[in-house]
């Protein structure tokens, strides 16, 4: 198993796996039992989605299969939906903080580049329509690969963020507009709660970092069919998830 985040050791993702996975446990021995202690279980399923979701990215860093990364994103999704949905949560929109609205693209994403069956897709982009606000370019334009809708936004939630990424999508040298984006990508985010969480993390410690990746420009790369050989190799892009996306194409 070839660890795919060159930030951190082995040690270090065995640890982060372990400690995230006894959270997870705890979380849903909570909602099989319906523990009559949890006063909110909107609370319980936005902890276990938060928890999934990192997990995800840990272990794609760490090097596991692409395939065990797709059911746990899977299961993700499933309780993203339900936490988004449920009758204790009061569902933060995608306008008010750049970490919700991350998590709902990055979903999008996975869901896109591991092919998640269309009706799982739907499910979603109805929870993003009925919970989190506005809709945004980048997540439209993403969905419309996948399932059809009517009404898309031609604006972008977080254009600073995402405004080199989103002129993909009308530039003629498509290849050269996410390679750009790539080499300025990490700059961009430097605002987001996650970024140089390398620094402060640790082995043997309870750590923030889960990988730096570009999901969505891997993401757009696929729906649009950009040939990425001139940045395959690239800090932050995830080639063999865009790799596996095209090869597992129903």
């Amino acid at each position: 198993m070839a660890i795919r985040e060159p930030l951190m050791n082995k040690e270090y993702f065995e640890f982060a796996i372990d400690s995230r996975n006894k959270y997870i446990v705890e979380l849903k021995e909570d909602i099989k039992t319906n523990n009559p202690k949890i006063p909110n279980w909107g609370v319980v399923y936005n902890q276990l989605c938060f928890d999934q979701l990192n997990l995800v990215f840990l272990k794609y860093s760490a090097g596991y299969s692409i395939e065990e990364c797709k059911n746990l994103t899977l299961e993700t999704i499933k309780n993203y939906i339900i936490s988004e949905n449920h009758k204790d949560n009061e569902p933060d929109k995608f306008n008010d903080y750049i970490g919700v609205y991350e998590d709902g693209l990055r979903l999008t994403c996975l869901s896109i580049l591991f092919n998640i069956d269309t009706l799982i897709i739907e499910d979603l982009k109805k929870t993003f329509d009925e919970t989190k606000g506005k809709s945004d370019f980048l997540l439209d334009n993403l969905l419309k690969f996948r399932i059809n809708f009517q009404k898309s936004s031609e604006k972008l939630i977080f254009p600073k963020f995402y405004s080199q990424l989103a002129e993909v999508f009308s530039n003629k040298n498509k290849e050269e507009c996410v390679k750009k984006y790539l080499e300025n990508w990490y700059n961009l985010m430097k605002s987001t709660s996650w970024h140089n969480t390398h620094k402060k993390s640790k082995t043997g410690s309870v750590s923030s970092f889960v990988g730096y990746w570009a999901i969505e420009a891997a993401a757009v790369t696929y729906v649009l069919d950009i040939d990425d050989t001139s940045y395959k190799k690239m800090p932050y892009y995830p080639a063999d998830l865009v790799d596996y996306a095209r090869s597992s194409k129903k």
